[in-house]
């Protein structure tokens, strides 16, 4: 009886890896990129057709609101398409990533040096004893280099900063769902560290002998390992994106916040029922083991594009939820919000919601973002509370609003009024989010001033 249920658990890992692979991929997808895959397959598969049935997205979850409707002022709303706008290169991506972390100001500083040294597919391109030279007036340790660079794999793409293949994609195994068969994981990693000559000619007996396994294992791991990226930096190619269409609407109704996917984007794809049923009336024989493929392949594919609009609606929600005094009070009300706190709340691993959240977009009565831009670093307060630097951000927008045209505030100026409100900020960084926020400098607001009343 234990030989049966083994057996059974080895049938299950050949049918559940690849799904669970293709689900994890379909996720990195913009809508568009989707919308190019689900035409293809919908070419290439019989099995799958267009589905015009499917009902509305469903709803996230309904939050409270308060005060009337917000609307946007056109310069609110050119900002919050610019906040939208995409196209971060690879190591903008990594940069956003761990300031959407809670990492120390010295790791964060390793880190950028790490990140400065990968190349266009992500692996390290300088030895780490380079990388310690570079940073030896920090006096970093090896060990401390060591631990930051394990950080860096750990962000999305998972496998950046890895200096070799087998490190890359043991990086990308260890951060896979946990509910993935550990036998199956266990296996694969063992295989990493094969041959990686043997790897690419599958000589299935040969390596179940060396490994002393069953060959049907060895076909489960070599599918997972097969569903690893080896160069994972080259999916950021930085190309902006034509147009924007939200993924995610948020609207409010009787008074309260509901969040549902944007029904005009949900993949409409099914399996067709008639051709299905001809496979179970005799489709199993060996001349039709081609189109069971193929049917697999089509229920995979459904199945995966139901668990992206589930975590896609799940990840959305979590964040409407964190940040609901924007919607009801704008950027000013914005919460300091890490990777980790969406991650904790929806029980995903924190690369997981990166990749949720990058090019994906949400429309709100306050205008169009990309889900990214909810994501802000926690500044200090003086009651020893946090803020969000967003909320930063806004109030230093309202400051420099409210000055006199012929006498302008300094960064240290605005630093102080924002101290005398509680929040503590240093010059440069004011001058920092001034510079995000395409305000000009002190100098060139004093001339525009006097040109202003000379006139």
């Amino acid at each position: 009886m234990m030989h049966a249920g083994l057996q059974l658990r080895q049938g299950q890992q050949l049918t559940v890896t690849p799904q669970l692979q293709q689900a994890i991929r379909l996720l990195q997808l913009s809508s568009m990129e989707l919308e190019g895959e689900l035409r293809e397959a919908l070419e290439t598969n019989v099995f799958l057709e267009q589905d015009e049935t499917m009902d509305a997205a469903p709803v996230s979850a309904e939050l409270p609101a308060s005060g009337p409707t917000p609307s946007l002022s056109r310069p609110e709303e050119q900002e919050a398409r610019e906040q939208a706008a995409p196209g971060l290169s690879l190591a903008e991506h990594l940069a956003w990533q761990l300031d959407m972390s809670e990492i120390s100001d010295r790791d964060r500083m390793i880190a950028a040096v790490i990140i400065d040294a990968l190349n266009a597919n992500g692996y390290l391109a300088e030895s780490r004893a380079d990388l310690l030279e570079v940073l030896a007036e920090e006096h970093v340790s090896r060990d401390e280099l060591e631990a930051v660079r394990a950080r860096v794999m750990h962000l999305d793409p998972v496998g950046c900063g890895a200096v070799g293949l087998q490190e890359c994609l043991l990086a990308q195994l260890r951060v896979l769902d946990p509910g993935l068969s550990p036998g199956c994981r266990g296996l694969a990693e063992r295989l990493i560290g094969e041959d990686l000559a043997l790897l690419a000619e599958a000589d299935l007996h040969a390596l179940a002998a060396r490994l002393g396994c069953e060959p049907a294992g060895i076909v489960a791991a070599l599918d997972l390992l097969r569903s690893l990226h080896p160069n994972p930096g080259a999916a950021m190619s930085g190309a902006d994106t034509p147009y924007i269409v939200p993924d995610v609407l948020v609207t409010r109704r009787e008074g309260r916040w509901v969040v549902e996917l944007n029904p005009e984007l949900l993949p409409r794809v099914r399996v067709n029922r008639t051709y299905e049923s001809m496979m179970g009336q005799g489709g199993a024989a060996a001349g039709h083991a081609a189109m069971q493929t193929q049917l697999q392949e089509a229920r995979w594919l459904v199945k995966s594009l139901q668990m992206r609009n589930e975590t896609l609606l799940k990840v959305a929600g979590a964040i409407v939820r964190h940040q609901r005094g924007f919607l009801d009070h704008g950027d000013i009300a914005m919460r300091p919000m890490v990777l980790s706190d969406i991650a904790e709340a929806v029980e995903m691993h924190e690369s997981t919601v990166s990749r949720v959240t990058t090019q994906k977009y949400i429309h709100t009565p306050r205008g169009s973002f990309e889900l990214k831009y909810f994501f802000s670093s926690r500044l200090a307060t003086s009651g020893g509370g946090r803020c969000s630097s967003t909320a930063v951000r806004a109030l230093t927008r309202t400051i420099v609003e409210s000055e006199s045209p012929g006498q302008p505030l300094s960064d240290g100026e605005i630093a102080r009024l924002l101290a005398e409100k509680g929040v503590r900020i240093a010059r440069r960084t004011v001058a920092k989010y001034r510079d995000a926020l395409g305000i000009p400098p002190l100098a060139e607001r004093q001339a525009a001033g006097r040109t202003s009343q000379a006139a």
